[in-house]
């Protein structure tokens, strides 16, 4: 019993003194104020995100990832979602070598076929 007791204090003495002689913050702080964001200088596609663009969540994944979606379409995929919006339903069918993609649109009872970034129907 006597011996737990004088190793406790000994081993909580030497924790006190050895935060004391440590020069440094016990821990970081949770944001810092003086972030820096660069490009990656052996890639120059990517790039440093900031901390407040980091998608948290189910749902800010889903919104991250439907985002960069959006910002890649082209052409003719590009006119269709500015002018109808979000597709309800999109589907891919490869074929002999040919990838078609359909957007269906339920609520105005249309669907587009597109071959690469081209309108094909």
């Amino acid at each position: 019993m006597r011996q737990c007791i004088f190793i406790s204090i000994a081993l909580a003495a030497a924790a006190i003194i050895g935060s004391a002689l440590h020069d440094g913050p016990a821990a970081a702080s949770a944001r810092t104020e003086d972030v820096k964001i660069e490009g990656s200088r052996n890639n120059r596609n990517t790039t440093e995100v900031a901390p407040e663009k980091i998608a948290r969540g189910k749902r800010g994944r889903r919104v991250a990832r439907e985002e960069a979606w959006v910002m890649g379409l082209e052409g003719d995929k590009k006119r269709i979602y500015e002018r109808y919006g979000h597709p309800s339903g999109r589907y891919r069918e490869a074929s002999m070598g040919v990838v078609l993609e359909k957007w269906v649109y339920s609520d105005k009872g249309k669907t587009f076929t597109f071959r690469g970034n081209k309108l094909a129907r």
